[in-house]
């Protein structure tokens, strides 16, 4: 289901919900008490636990790790054709703000080419730091990964082959703070350590960002990746 079905359900859910209420229509009346109590039971426990994601999820995007990493990690976030979306801009201000405080530490940009994209992500990136004198020879390209499992297991490839890795490394991963618990989790099975640096994101969409990433982060919990 896409996402933005999700809205349409809840809302005619909430729409019915309201009008078997107003006309004192119970439609768990004919079940047996026990079946009763396990529905009852089980929505609370998904409330809950709903809503403790969202305290991890907003928690990790408030939360920045003052430490110098090895590297700088952006995650990719769309494009419009070749235009940067709102959230990948975003992103990418926030990655020259951490290049400022550590001008030495190398940059991988990290993204692939998706539907709707005339060239992928990670060229995107690179044009956009270059276009804001980052210096070309501290930019690494991981341009194939297209889901965040991607962006850690391609670039711990990069770093292992090119750079001869072989210890956990220590890298600031930079993507919008609703995102930071899920990329955080991943980053980690993966093999890196990590160090947070969340990127605001845009209030108009940030409701509809924060209840995805607690749908995908049970995903990535149910599935290790």
């Amino acid at each position: 289901m896409a996402f933005a079905e999700f809205w349409l359900v809840l809302g005619c859910t909430l729409i019915a919900i309201f009008l078997f209420n107003y006309y004192n229509i119970d439609l768990l009346s004919y079940l047996p008490p026990l079946l009763k109590k396990i529905i009852y039971f089980s929505i609370v426990l998904g409330i809950f636990l709903f809503l403790t994601l969202e305290v991890l999820i907003v928690y990790n995007g408030c939360v920045k790790d003052e430490y110098k990493p090895d590297y700088i990690l952006v995650l990719g976030a769309g494009l419009n054709g070749d235009k940067l979306s709102a959230s990948l801009r975003l992103r990418l201000e926030s990655s020259i703000k951490l290049h400022k405080k550590y001008p030495d530490i190398k940059i991988v940009v990290s993204g692939g080419q998706g539907p709707g994209e005339n060239i992928t992500e990670a060229l995107a990136m690179k044009r956009f730091l270059l276009s804001n004198k980052v210096p070309d020879n501290l930019i690494i390209m991981e341009d194939k990964s297209t889901t965040t499992f991607e962006n850690f297991t391609f670039t711990k490839e990069i770093l292992d082959r090119e750079y001869k890795i072989s210890t956990p490394v220590n890298i600031a991963i930079v993507t919008n703070n609703f995102h930071m618990f899920r990329a955080k989790y991943i980053g980690e099975k993966v093999g890196f350590k990590i160090y947070r640096y969340p990127a605001p994101s845009k209030l108009i969409s940030a409701l509809n960002f924060y209840v995805r990433e607690a749908f995908a982060s049970v995903k990535t919990i149910m599935l290790k990746r």
